[in-house]
């Protein structure tokens, strides 16, 4: 599949490198052994929106290719398209499933944002105490997919994944400290002259002082000017706040991306 999604195609950067990808003309089979019960590391990409009919092939597909139900407790799927069509998906979502959408944004060029706190550092995070602060700046209480030590385990096996990213020199990750603490942080992951930021986060109890609008415009500043990069990519979900943040940056909304979810909330607690 030649892909014309700039989300999936930036999606692939790390997937390439963390996870197996088969591209098998009309669809590709996306997996990560390492974490069987990561959504978006086992999921399938299919070439059409979804139409009649597609409920029971696709799901028999997904089964077939990344494992069944019962062993797996969910089904992820995902289509190359940029206009945010869900197309015939009704038959899934009296099946359980959901629509998930978010918004690609770009930029080639960016400016500071008007709650930009020159209080806050922006640092490579390099040592094992950056990255346990990894682990506390994502960790959010009542998370729907499980127990706290669930969510630890989870974000856990992300951080691996990254780290081994960085080590192979194809991502870094960045902190924002703020009175000697670390509160926020995020990831870049990059290929040719394009570079992807990944899960951007602020810590629970220092939101709202301008954290992450300070984290994403620093460093974006370096990737544009010291770095070279031509295009950032950052993704947001529809409804979340941060899209905004990022637009009052100077991203641009460029596509939309949308995806069908299906979990079995009993596999998980």
């Amino acid at each position: 599949m030649k892909l014309k999604s700039l989300g999936l195609r930036t999606d692939l950067i790390t997937l390439s490198e963390t996870s197996e990808v088969r591209d098998k003309g009309d669809y590709m089979v996306i997996r990560t052994d390492s974490r069987p019960h990561f959504f978006w590391g086992n999921f399938l990409v299919m070439g059409t929106l979804p139409g009649p009919g597609d409920f029971k092939k696709w799901t028999q597909l997904f089964q077939e290719e990344i494992g069944p139900l019962s062993e797996r407790g969910f089904m992820a799927f995902t289509w190359d398209d940029t206009s945010g069509d869900t197309g015939v998906c009704s038959e899934f979502l009296e099946n359980g499933f959901s629509i998930e959408r978010s918004r690609m944004l770009t930029a080639g060029k960016v400016s500071r944002g008007r709650k930009h706190n020159s209080d806050v550092t922006v640092r490579v995070m390099e040592s094992e105490a950056d990255w346990e602060s990894y682990l506390e700046i994502h960790f959010e209480p009542g998370w729907e997919y499980g127990s706290d030590e669930n969510q630890r385990g989870f974000l856990k096996s992300g951080m691996d994944e990254f780290r081994r990213l960085v080590d192979a020199g194809k991502g870094c990750r960045f902190g924002a400290e703020l009175n000697g603490t670390l509160v926020g942080e995020l990831g870049v992951i990059w290929d040719g002259d394009v570079a992807r930021f990944n899960n951007v986060g602020t810590h629970r109890e220092h939101r709202r002082l301008g954290v992450c609008s300070t984290l994403v415009y620093e460093v974006a500043q370096r990737l544009l000017l010291d770095k070279g990069f031509k295009t950032l990519v950052m993704e947001a979900d529809e409804d979340y706040h941060a899209g905004a943040i990022y637009e009052s940056l100077g991203f641009k909304f460029t596509e939309m991306k949308t995806c069908l979810q299906y979990y079995d909330k009993s596999f998980f607690t």
